[in-house]
């Protein structure tokens, strides 16, 4: 099993930014490692303040090819989701209250239990 490769998770922070067209810095605020089972998913609970932009990059071990997130506001609707066929996905939010929001990371396939994710979140 590898170790989780911070590198190209803040690659793709600096990525994401040159892909966005944004001009400015991303700030890494959240960074979160954990371990699932293959079907399993667990809720992290993040707190994101009025007036910024976030998103969550996410990258899982050699034994795992499909991570998935999901983002849900405060009262449980659905912001945004990636939850295609691949172990790294990406989520943004633009907008909204300060409050705690959910970011669900399910271990969609791992052919060997248990399988070791990072999420990293920045914001700007």
């Amino acid at each position: 099993m590898k170790t989780m490769s911070k590198m190209a998770l803040v690659a793709a922070a600096v990525a994401g930014t040159i892909l966005s067209g944004t001009s400015h810095a991303n700030q890494v605020f959240y960074r979160h490692d954990g371990e699932l089972r293959d079907g399993w998913r667990q809720d992290l609970r993040i707190y994101m303040q009025r007036g910024l932009s976030y998103r969550f990059y996410g990258e899982c071990d050699l034994d795992c090819d499909d991570l998935d997130f999901e983002l849900f506001d405060q009262n449980g609707r659905l912001l945004d989701s990636d939850k295609k066929r691949d172990d790294v996905p990406i989520v943004e939010k633009w907008s909204g209250p300060s409050a705690y929001y959910t970011l669900r990371v399910s271990m969609a396939n791992c052919d060997v239990n248990p399988c070791t994710y990072g999420v990293m979140g920045v914001a700007w």
